[in-house]
């Protein structure tokens, strides 16, 4: 895999993107303005250079900085986005990614692999996009240029100060999520609330998404990593339950609760078994180690090797 020039394709209505969605997010900006990405391999392939380990993105007033993570060249990339009201839309501005407001969620991506910044790519022409429009642009290219991986990104107006998440409103026994429950949808934008014996975290909190899997973690300082399963397996204890938008379990004489903007697992009316395996043997890095950390994974990814 090498990186390609950062190339912005084009503004264009949203519809059925080819290839396979890997990675998906919502980042707002000051004055309501939010931008949703999508990152797909365009034409779909089970390439495992083409199987990232994660992307993460953060904002700060009118500025996002989308970062991806390459596990075959061990590098990292991304860039930054300046969105501003411009007369009739949007002035957006591309440029080089602000490292140091990435570094967290990215080294918490890479876990203990290398990080090495890829070179820099050229950067589009700022340009004026309308609401509802979206941008395409490439990101990486595949050594024999057939395949390639993509942001689409498009531009919405939210309200300054969005309703926070609500309770979980669905009464149902929980019961053991299958494949035909439908999918899991972790990377849900919009705000999210964190809840430790009931009532508000107020500490440091991160949330990273991987490009693919459906096994949640939790890292709490001085407790190591609880690793959360939909269905059961060896060495794993029943301790919680997915009920429409919230997240909750018990561990170590704590409840956590996590509350997100939309329905995490199956239909609004789904009640979940949540499954349990603590690794208290697992180190974060540093960065990682004042504040609680949530991601997503592939089971196997997360496991402590024996």
């Amino acid at each position: 895999m090498k990186t390609s020039l950062l190339l912005l394709v084009s503004a264009l209505a949203v519809c059925a993107q080819p290839g396979r969605e890997i990675a998906s997010g919502e980042t707002g900006l000051a004055g309501g303005i939010g931008v949703k990405y999508r990152t797909y391999v365009v034409p779909d392939t089970k390439d495992p250079s083409l199987r990232l380990v994660g992307t993460g993105s953060t904002g700060g007033r009118n500025t996002m900085n989308h970062f991806i993570y390459d596990r075959t060249s061990q590098s990292y990339f991304g860039y930054s986005l300046k969105a501003e009201p411009a007369e009739g839309g949007l002035r957006i501005t591309f440029g080089p990614m602000e490292v140091a407001r990435v570094m967290q969620s990215l080294k918490a991506v890479a876990g203990d692999l290398p990080l090495n910044a890829a070179p820099l790519p050229a950067f589009p022409a700022p340009q004026v996009v309308h609401t509802g429009d979206t941008v395409a642009l490439d990101l990486m290219v595949s050594p024999d240029g057939q395949h390639k991986i993509v942001d689409y990104l498009q531009f919405v107006m939210r309200p300054e100060t969005p309703p926070e998440p609500s309770a979980a409103a669905a009464l149902a026994e929980p019961r053991d999520f299958t494949v035909d429950d439908g999918r899991v949808r972790f990377g849900i934008p919009g705000p999210s609330e964190l809840r430790v014996n009931g009532k508000t975290y107020v500490g440091m909190r991160a949330m990273v998404g991987n490009g693919e899997g459906s096994t949640f973690w939790f890292h709490v300082p001085d407790h190591g990593r609880y690793i959360l399963s939909l269905v059961p397996h060896d060495g794993f204890v029943k301790a919680g339950s997915i009920r429409d938008n919230v997240i909750a379990f018990q561990a170590e004489g704590q409840s956590y609760e996590l509350r997100l903007a939309g329905t995490v697992a199956g239909g609004p009316d789904g009640a979940w078994n949540l499954y349990l395996f603590h690794d208290p043997s697992y180190q974060p890095s540093a960065d990682m180690a004042k504040g609680i950390w949530i991601g997503i994974d592939r089971l196997d990814n997360l496991m402590p090797k024996r």
